[in-house]
């Protein structure tokens, strides 16, 4: 099935990006000093999951085309999200009770 494992990888940097946007959420509120930093990241997080789901969008319509251009965006996608993992465990870490 053409588009399957697109629209997988698609889904778990959205589902990833949300994810991490709820724990950015969550860092704001219990370090206050750090509000400009978590506010930009945020917001980047915040598009990247924008930009993902205009993609799954597109997906979604099965057009061969856009098939292949989803293609050619695995392995940034990928990497974007192991990054975004590496990102959520750190603010994990930081959010653990001392």
């Amino acid at each position: 099935m053409a588009g399957l494992s697109e629209t997988a990888s698609v889904i778990a940097v959205v589902n990833m990006s949300a994810k991490l946007a709820s724990l950015c959420f969550q860092y704001l509120v219990e370090v206050k000093h750090s509000k400009g930093n978590i506010e930009h990241l945020y917001r980047k997080v915040n598009d990247i999951k924008n930009v993902l789901e205009e993609l799954q969008r597109l997906l979604d319509k099965q057009d061969k085309l856009q098939l292949f251009t989803a293609r050619t965006l695995l392995d940034p996608l990928q990497r974007c999200s192991q990054e975004l993992e590496g990102l959520e465990a750190k603010l994990k870490v930081k959010l653990e009770p001392s």
